[in-house]
């Protein structure tokens, strides 16, 4: 198995090349998913006509806060907490790609693969006219409101394709939110995309490496349990069982 990924990165790892723009407008969006928890971001477009850039963090996580707890005079708990939920995903109009870059991992993959329905339904969101569109796209149903108004085909997180920015988007159980809070055009400002130096791997992939990690935490654990059963004592009996890693409900849910 090992193998057969070695051979897989090799044939499809994505190398990076420098992108630094100017963005000439911004976008602030009131952001939160409410998936295994409810969660309310910092969440941020740049963009002007080639790239657009989002990022997005947890609010409140500072990077590092410690708690001491003392047990005795000896003995105390120390708890490090960092915040690694920063996401930023460049837009490339040119490229037709996404790319992810999360603190752990960095994922390619095209662009405009929601296929958006264009709807009639117009609405106001501040002083923005606003056409409705609807997608399926990874398990969830969406609606997004979009501007024709700032004729960019970008918004916020993957949603993009659009013949107009996206000031508004939902899913149908509405666990998934996004809607503008404050945009700014004319704005300036250089913007660093990616660095140059970046490798990237397809969603596949990563698939299957999770899938390979899974594996072997089952194999670790169940050591482990093969352990605490055979230091039971004299007359004792214990038998410990292992269950799968419980994964984490997100916005993609295929």
């Amino acid at each position: 198995m090992k193998k057969i990924l070695f051979l897989i990165f090799v044939l499809n790892i994505c190398k990076s090349n420098s992108q630094i723009f100017i963005a000439k407008g911004k976008i602030e969006y009131d952001m939160y998913t409410n998936t295994d928890e409810l969660k309310n971001y910092n969440a941020t477009l740049y963009f002007d006509e080639n790239y657009s850039k989002f990022v997005s963090n947890v609010k409140g996580l500072s990077q590092k806060v410690t708690e001491t707890t003392k047990d005795d005079a000896s003995q105390h708990l120390e708890v490090v907490i960092r915040d690694t939920t920063e996401v930023s995903i460049v837009n490339s109009v040119k490229e037709r790609k996404l790319y992810i870059l999360t603190q752990k991992v960095n994922i390619w993959e095209e662009s405009g693969l929601q296929k958006w329905i264009l709807e009639e339904e117009k609405k106001t969101i501040g002083n923005l006219v606003c056409s409705k569109a609807s997608c399926d796209f990874r398990g969830r149903k969406y609606t997004a409101w979009y501007t024709p108004a700032i004729p960019l085909p970008y918004g916020p997180w993957k949603f993009n394709g659009l013949p107009g920015l996206i000031i508004e988007v939902y899913d149908a159980s509405k666990e998934v939110y996004f809607s503008m809070q404050y945009l700014k055009i004319p704005f300036q400002q250089e913007i660093k995309g990616l660095k140059g130096n970046e490798n990237f791997i397809t969603r596949e992939e990563l698939k299957l490496i999770d899938a390979e990690n899974n594996k072997k935490i089952i194999k670790r654990m169940n050591e482990k349990a093969k352990r605490m059963e055979a230091s039971s004592g004299k007359g004792e009996t214990i038998k410990v069982s292992v269950s799968m890693p419980i994964e984490k409900k997100g916005i993609e849910l295929d």
